[in-house]
């Protein structure tokens, strides 16, 4: 299994290169529809500031490929599993555990809502006068 993770900030000089290569890929004569409909929706969500997650068909992870999409240790997934936080099942038969492709997705955007929460909290606190 192979993930790759794409996440451009909001303010990233490299939304801007996501348009102008998307603009020069509809413009290119002989390219195949299917590969420009994919870049396109790559590039788009790219553009968009959203995280895009490009993986080989499958939709469970073990704890290990879960904790590298999401950028934390297996230990820490098996605590969030522990915890409640990170719905996971079992391999038939086995003591293994799967994560689902949405649930790991569904933790990444709770996650990012709580930075964001963080952000501004620090943000108000900062332009009230307070010392960092």
């Amino acid at each position: 299994m192979r993930t790759q993770v794409l996440h451009l900030d909001p303010d990233s000089p490299a939304r801007d290169e996501a348009r102008s290569m998307l603009k020069r890929l509809r413009d290119e004569p002989g390219a195949d529809p299917a590969l420009i409909e994919a870049l396109t929706l790559v590039l788009q969500s790219a553009a968009a500031g959203h995280t895009v997650r490009i993986t080989e068909e499958s939709t469970f992870y073990t704890p290990a490929e879960a904790g590298r999409m999401l950028g934390v240790s297996r230990q820490y997934i098996d605590k969030m599993i522990a915890r409640g936080e990170l719905p996971a099942t079992h391999k038939p038969g086995s003591s293994h555990r799967l994560v689902n492709a949405d649930d790991i997705d569904a933790a990444r955007a709770k996650r990012d809502e709580r930075r964001r929460g963080v952000d501004a909290m620090v943000d108000t606190l900062l332009d009230g006068g307070a010392e960092y």
